[in-house]
């Protein structure tokens, strides 16, 4: 695979993000609907688990080259909240997190608050990924964020139990996979606004 086609990860970052991309022009340009986004986006995950086996190659190489077992960057929770079956965003940023060496917990679609809180707690994580299609629910990623809050489970302080727990939004507007937003919700309530 490398002497031919480069890292399996760059294949994942390059002509499959790329393709994508398009989908998404297409989508935004109501040229393509939303079964042939989701068909592509079942393409590409299956494209991706086929490289998989060439990810954990390169990793286990690297361990053998260089002596050093790799730990993960961090450990992302992702899900799509309650009221929601789209999952297209979510698996997307799933899938380019865990092979950029992330550990991701992926908890599937229509997941209530309640249960995400609590994994996040159990598991120590150090992210929650939000995701959904339809306009509700950014209110129920809303009430995610702000029920994180009354628990107190985001804190700048170091003495608390978890110190970097963050909410990202993973959400999926305006029938075009480019205005895939992250937004993370800030212990004060303030955001900040990226692209991918």
């Amino acid at each position: 695979m490398n002497s031919e086609g480069g890292r399996p990860i760059n294949v994942i970052e390059g002509p499959l993000m790329d393709g994508m991309n398009v989908v998404g022009d297409l989508f935004g340009q109501g040229k393509m609907f939303l079964p042939q986004v989701v068909k592509s986006a079942r393409v590409m995950k299956q494209a991706v688990a086929n490289l998989v086996p060439f990810i954990e190659k390169e990793k286990e190489e690297d361990e053998k080259r260089t002596g050093i077992k790799a730990k993960p960057k961090g450990k992302m929770l992702i899900a799509t909240v309650k009221g929601d079956v789209h999952d297209i965003g979510k698996n997307i940023v799933g899938v380019v997190l865990a092979c950029n060496g992330f550990e991701v917990i992926d908890m599937g679609v229509m997941v209530p608050c309640e249960k995400i809180l609590e994994v996040a707690a159990t598991k120590q994580v150090d992210v929650i990924g939000l995701s959904g299609l339809i306009t509700p629910s950014l209110d129920e990623m809303i009430n995610v964020a702000k029920e994180m809050e009354r628990r107190e489970l985001v804190s700048n302080d170091a003495n608390h139990q978890i110190t970097q727990f963050v909410i990202v939004l993973l959400c999926l507007f305006q029938k075009t996979l480019k205005s895939l937003r992250i937004s993370i919700i800030h212990p004060r309530g303030t955001k900040s606004n990226g692209v991918r």
